[in-house]
């Protein structure tokens, strides 16, 4: 179970917007970020890993039209993963959230209002990605997965499936036919 220690100091800033799309990241020290946040707090957000500023993205999750940040954690050939904290309106601080944290990649897709996990790997031929939408109580909800597999006669697939309610509802797949020259 991951540790985060934030400290919060209170500021005043009557010239910022709420609901901008640009959260000033006021500084990157040692291992924590230091963050003005839309309530216009400062927040320093302690990581236990080195940290640089283009580490730091923000796209709001949860679509509720607030800004939200990630911080990348880890980078292997394949796949990214970030620490992510939602704004909360209620505390006017960022809250880290497990949850979105573990997805590798992770991505807002605002017009479908999903958020998309979209580097699953397991080996070169199985790799996949994973829709989800936000539940009233902002847990994820599966909606929706593509991919690739292979088997072991070396047949290659692609495959669609759709979820309501945690439930696989649908599934569509079909061969890779390799084109030879």
């Amino acid at each position: 179970m991951k540790t985060m220690v934030m400290f919060i100091v209170a500021l005043c800033f009557s010239d910022f917007a709420v609901s901008g799309p640009q959260v000033p990241v006021t500084g990157v020290v040692q291992n924590s970020i230091h963050v003005t946040t839309p309530s216009g707090k400062l927040q320093i957000i302690a990581v236990n890993h080195e940290v640089t500023r283009s580490d730091i993205k923000f796209e709001d999750f949860n679509f509720d039209g607030v800004t939200d940040l990630k911080v990348l954690r880890d980078r292997g050939a394949n796949q990214e993963f970030y620490d992510v904290y939602l704004y909360s309106k209620r505390s006017g601080l960022y809250q880290f959230n497990e949850e979105m944290s573990d997805l590798p990649c992770i991505e807002a897709d605002a017009k479908r209002k999903e958020v998309i996990g979209a580097c699953f790997h397991e080996s070169a031929c199985e790799n996949w990605e994973e829709h989800y939408s936000i539940t009233s109580k902002g847990k994820l909800s599966l909606v929706g997965k593509t991919g690739t597999y292979c088997v072991p006669t070396g047949e290659a697939y692609a495959y669609t499936e759709r979820y309501k309610n945690g439930k696989r509802i649908s599934s569509q797949v079909r061969e890779i036919k390799w084109r030879s020259e």
